[in-house]
């Protein structure tokens, strides 16, 4: 397992240009893993970024299919982070109405006494 987490920081290290260099084989190692459950954010960007430049470099427009298959597994990825943050937000967004209530509630009892 440490391996392959190991191969895909170095898909994170590439430089530009080098995605369609990847063996499909490579990059099937690497989706089967979970090492993109465990990538930083900032370095998935960086691999989509570095796929759609290439992308516009090689003029043809074409993106190998096994790079877009990466490319797609990134952006889902990204797409589940975001859904999962979307909600921990309108969890805390509840949790702030619920004791907002409360200490209103609070608030009126202390009124109310004096």
């Amino acid at each position: 397992m440490h391996h392959v987490v190991h191969k895909f920081h170095e898909v994170f290290q590439l430089k530009q240009g080098r995605y369609s260099d990847l063996s499909a084989a490579k990059i099937s190692e690497m989706m089967k893993s979970n090492s993109l459950d465990n990538a930083p954010t900032q370095s998935l960007l960086s691999v989509v970024n570095g796929i759609l430049d290439e992308s516009i470099e090689r003029k043809n427009d074409k993106i190998p299919h096994h790079v877009a298959c990466l490319l797609r597994k990134v952006v889902q990825e990204i797409e589940r982070r975001i859904s999962t943050q979307a909600e921990h937000l309108r969890t805390q967004n509840n949790l702030f109405k619920v004791r907002e209530e409360k200490y209103q509630s609070r608030i009126r009892v202390l009124e109310a006494l004096a």
